[in-house]
């Protein structure tokens, strides 16, 4: 797979331009509004990777007495747009392209086009949980991300390197209504007969069916068996 140069870039748009200063080396050329704009991807990239802080008060078990527990989550879109509007005094608007911007340059956010990339990004995350926990002496927890990792990174599943299901052609079912092209005995009865009869078995209900059958056990004598 060849990489991606500078001069293979069409310039369109802002990001089209960033793109092609980075891979030059260029990034101090750029105009003032385009590296506002990358400061931006960047701050919204790092705020994604890093999570956000959450402060909750909580009280202790065996003393009844309150403190802060702090733990870390994935920022919502909405707040990222918030924060951006805060700090750099954008749009809301301006604050919602920066956000995809910045999707499309770093590939921090999950999106279903970014399959790969979120699950690294799960299991990056996970294993930071995993090890959270398991310090914390919460061995469940930890055994409990363990297996969810393990299912996410395809552990569980057997994967085979020379199977492809796109090159795999079924074969055309032959019917026949003749048994004995196929070895088998041929038929007493007529074809058509057998038809007849094996429709209208098929047409009857559950009901009847079973009716049938316990007919046909009642009927069965004893010496039989």
């Amino acid at each position: 797979m060849s990489l991606i140069r500078a001069k293979d870039i069409e310039v369109e748009g802002p990001l089209d331009r960033i793109y092609k200063a980075w891979l030059s080396n260029k990034l101090d050329g750029l105009r003032q509004s385009d590296k506002d704009q990358l400061t931006r991807m960047e701050r919204v990239d790092s705020l994604i990777r890093n999570k956000q802080l959450q402060k909750e008060k909580r009280y202790a078990t065996d003393t009844g007495k309150p403190y802060d527990f702090q733990f870390k989550r994935p920022w919502k879109k909405k707040e990222l747009a918030d924060w951006l509007r805060t700090e750099f005094g954008v749009s809301h608007r301006q604050a919602y392209i920066d956000i995809e911007l910045s999707n499309r340059f770093f590939n921090s956010l999950e999106t279903p086009q970014d399959r790969e990339f979120a699950r690294g990004m799960q299991i990056e995350w996970g294993e930071e949980m995993m090890a959270r926990a398991e310090a914390a002496g919460d061995f469940r927890a930890a055994a409990a991300f363990f297996k969810e990792l393990n299912q996410i990174k395809g552990l569980r599943t057997i994967q085979s390197e020379t199977f492809d299901p796109s090159q795999l052609i079924p074969s055309e079912p032959i019917l026949l209504d003749d048994p004995s092209k196929l070895g088998f005995p041929a038929l007493e009865e007529p074809v058509e007969v057998v038809k007849d009869r094996l429709m209208k078995q098929l047409k009857k209900g559950f009901i009847e069916t079973l009716v049938e059958d316990a007919e046909e056990v009642d009927g069965v004598d004893e010496e039989e068996i």
